[in-house]
């Protein structure tokens, strides 16, 4: 047995697409998927739209006791935490009981921006690193009846399967995730507005949280706000100190209800696509404080090419919580 099976008990991690397009599809492809888990005596997970939650319990029955039921629509207002969420499930759960640890996992794609979809569509794929040494079963439902249809395209991108209900089929349109994230991170970034405060970073963190606590505040941020993305461009800055050149602009305006704020190196590179999605390791990694960030910010962009490297930082503007 390799070491990966010894630490999953001997089951490895799958992540398969569900589309359907009624509620008895819907119900063809999960019920069978928990049914399964349940008799194995394996930890499962549902979360999906209220209805289709109670399509479910009506379903399941007494058996629906065993289930763990979670609004799809408060579970994915934030990709990052999203991520984080499943982790921090996955790590309790795979250490009370042998097995797959089964998730249902239905991202909301519906209201969304291009900027939120763009950023969701990342997290589907990424799933496919973060979790690859573990032994999560995850299949994630798209619902055709409301999914606009380069939504349904690409959940056979980022899936390496489609979950039939009894039998998982390869998606030969499936992209490695390295590609797949990778794929708008070379395209420029918009130019900052010409009236951006504007902060020259040679290395010195601390004037780097006082340029972003002051002018953040000046956009009507509360000190606390104010605080959280003083701290998440504070990582950012370090990175750079520490992976680049050390030189750095950084950049805060307010922008369609956002305030956003950028550290642009012009002569750096990002090469790792995955910068600050993965959860941090004992072990020390370049990125890790990027982690952060991307918990404490709404989202978080990069680019890198020709004119060096720019990571840009958006949280809500100060009539709305940074935070989900």
């Amino acid at each position: 047995m390799s070491k990966q099976e010894a630490r999953t008990g001997g089951v490895s991690f799958s992540h398969q697409a569900c589309i359907y397009g009624s509620d008895a599809e819907f119900l063809d492809m999960t019920t069978p998927f928990i049914e399964d888990g349940l008799t194995r005596g394996e930890a499962t997970l549902a979360v999906t739209t209220p209805n289709n939650i109670d399509l479910l319990v009506d379903t399941l029955g007494a058996n629906a006791d065993r289930v763990e039921f979670v609004d799809a629509y408060d579970w994915y207002r934030h990709p990052a935490a999203t991520l984080l969420k499943y982790h921090n499930y996955y790590t309790a759960r795979h250490a009370e009981r042998p097995g797959h640890v089964r998730i249902i996992g239905e991202p909301i794609w519906t209201r969304r921006s291009d900027l939120e979809t763009a950023e969701l569509r990342r997290y589907e794929s990424i799933l496919n690193v973060a979790f690859a040494e573990s032994s999560a079963w995850i299949i994630c439902p798209y619902d055709t009846r409301v999914l606009a249809p380069p939504v349904v395209a690409d959940a056979h991108r980022i899936h390496p399967a489609r979950w039939t209900g009894r039998e998982a089929r390869p998606c030969p349109d499936y992209l490695d995730p390295a590609t797949f994230v990778d794929a708008g991170g070379t395209h420029p970034l918009p130019t900052p507005p010409p009236d951006a405060a504007v902060l020259p970073f040679t290395g010195d963190l601390s004037s780097v949280r006082r340029f972003v606590t002051a002018h953040a505040a000046l956009q009507g941020l509360a000190p606390q706000q104010a605080a959280m993305l003083s701290a998440a461009v504070g990582e950012v800055a370090d990175h750079v100190a520490r992976h680049g050149s050390g030189r750095a602009t950084i950049r805060l305006w307010a922008e369609s209800g956002r305030i956003v704020c950028d550290v642009h190196e012009p002569v750096g590179r990002i090469t790792d696509p995955f910068l600050g999605y993965l959860p941090p390791t004992l072990d020390e990694a370049p990125g890790d404080g990027l982690w952060l960030t991307r918990q404490l910010c709404r989202h978080v962009e990069t680019c890198s090419g020709y004119c060096g490297a720019t990571v840009r930082l958006h949280v809500s503007g100060p009539h709305t919580a940074i935070a989900p």
